[in-house]
């Protein structure tokens, strides 16, 4: 874990793309569908200034994050 704020933040290994991401664990505060339009727009990103926006999974009140690096 690397720190807490708005949720915890892990270091995972993704066997896919054989490199290591930020997952973020978090609880649902918001709507389905305010998640899904958030989701679109942070898919939509492609900034070398941000992180990489890989995919979320939501598991009961906890949404799990999947961040990369870019490039």
């Amino acid at each position: 874990m690397r720190g807490r704020g708005f949720g915890e933040v892990y270091k995972a290994f993704d066997k896919g793309s054989g490199v290591y991401v930020a997952v973020k664990k978090t609880r649902l505060l918001e709507s389905d569908e305010e998640l899904r339009s958030e989701s679109e727009l942070l898919m939509s990103c492609n900034s070398p200034f941000i992180v990489r926006y890989n995919g979320a999974i939501r598991n009961g009140n906890d949404l799990w994050v999947k961040f990369g690096r870019r490039g």
